[in-house]
């Protein structure tokens, strides 16, 4: 897991680095059921934040 503390001075932990959707949606369920209530699934083209479903899009053409 990795911790990381934003410009807004919010702390993130992200936990895993996934390309492909469901099993990032599996981990998403692990992360709940182990007490993570806030848990959600965030994706990244290089260092910019996009959208899941623009991910998906781009993982298909791969």
């Amino acid at each position: 897991m990795r911790k990381l503390i934003g410009d807004d001075g919010m702390t993130r932990f992200y936990s895993g680095i996934y390309d492909d959707v469901e099993v990032a949606r599996k981990s998403l369920q692990d992360l709940k059921q182990a007490g993570f209530k806030d848990a959600f699934i965030c994706a990244f083209s290089g260092a910019k934040r996009i959208s899941v479903t623009e991910a998906g899009q781009l993982l298909k053409r791969k």
